[in-house]
C-alpha cells in the first residue's frame, strides 16, 4: 500500500507559501509585483493570481510542498535548459513515475 510522505520538519502553511515565493525571488518574481515582463504577459501577476488562488484552497502542507518541487523543478529545468555552451539534450523520456492515484509519462 501507498502511503504519502509527510515532510521532515513541521512547517506552517504560510511558511510553505514563504519559501515558494523565496524560490520564485531567484527569478525576479515577488509578491505584489507584475513583472518580469514578456511578448505581452506579465509572469509576476500571473503567479501572483495563481498563488493567491492556490491558498484559498487551503492546502494541506504536503501538496503546497508539492507545489514547491514543482516551482523548483521548472525554474532549474529551464535555467539548465537556457544555459549558454550548455551541451544538455533536451530528449523525451519513456520513463514512468508512479503516483499514487495514476501513472505518469515523463
Amino acid at each position: 500500500m501507498f502511503t504519502t510522505p509527510e515532510p521532515t520538519a513541521e512547517i506552517s502553511p504560510d511558511q510553505g507559501w514563504e519559501l515558494i515565493w523565496e524560490e520564485l525571488k531567484r527569478v525576479g518574481i515577488a509578491p505584489g509585483r507584475r513583472g518580469p515582463f514578456e511578448g505581452g504577459v506579465l509572469w509576476g501577476e500571473n503567479a501572483n493570481q495563481a498563488i493567491q488562488a492556490l491558498r484559498e484552497l487551503n492546502l494541506r502542507i504536503p501538496a503546497i510542498c508539492s507545489v514547491g518541487l514543482l516551482v523548483q523543478a521548472a525554474i532549474r529545468a529551464a535555467e539548465v535548459r537556457f544555459q549558454k555552451g550548455s551541451d544538455c539534450q533536451c530528449v523525451e523520456s519513456k520513463q514512468t513515475v508512479n503516483s499514487p492515484s495514476r501513472a505518469i509519462t515523463e
